[in-house]
């Protein structure tokens, strides 16, 4: 019998582990920012690039990575990055199964005198091929009798859920992060 309910445990988790891409969207918008940020209307072009380029390398761990694109003389840098969160479903058979959410998405500095401009998009997550954008996929759902259907929808809807909190906590930080650090600094300037 436990070899039953571990083989089932095991055919879950293969099912589980298909992944697909998924578009975080919150009310059928995709989750990102956009945003005008004016400095200081002295601060030139090129002198907001050089300070857009200390700023991926003082928020990411390897901006080196993160930053896929530097064009000085278009002004532009953008940056491809990752979060990660860890949802929790509790099985009654099995125990706790923990599935790590890693959410991608690009960051967009765009660059003219005395002003920066902040794209965050494209929050993409992969699932195990049972979410498609927001909504449950019956389809792919391992063998009812392991977990129960309601309490698995119930359960990807509060991962969705969890994944929209996340990226839209981000896009919170990184307007925060890039509008502290470019007015901050011009001011730093002036010692």
């Amino acid at each position: 019998m436990k070899n039953l309910y571990a083989l089932l445990i095991l055919l879950f988790l293969v099912e589980f582990s298909k992944a697909q891409t998924i578009t975080i969207s919150a009310d059928g918008d995709p989750v990102g920012l956009a945003k005008v940020i004016q400095v200081d209307t002295s601060l030139k072009k090129d002198k907001l690039y050089s300070m857009g380029g200390e700023w991926f390398v003082n928020v990411f761990k390897n901006p080196k990575i993160v930053m896929q694109l530097q064009d000085k003389e278009a002004g532009v840098i953008i940056g491809k990055c990752s979060l990660s969160h860890i949802d929790t479903l509790k099985t009654a058979l099995s125990g706790p199964i923990y599935q790590t959410t890693i959410i991608n998405y690009m960051i967009k500095l765009s660059f003219k005198d005395g002003k920066v401009k902040l794209d965050v998009t494209n929050f993409i997550t992969e699932a195990g091929n049972i979410i498609n954008n927001g909504k449950i996929n019956p389809i792919n759902l391992p063998p009812a009798g392991l977990i129960g259907k309601k309490k698995l929808n119930a359960y990807y809807t509060t991962c969705y859920r969890h994944d929209q909190e996340s990226s839209n906590q981000a896009c919170i930080y990184i307007q925060k992060s890039v509008e502290n650090f470019f007015t901050k600094k011009n001011a730093d300037n002036n010692w």
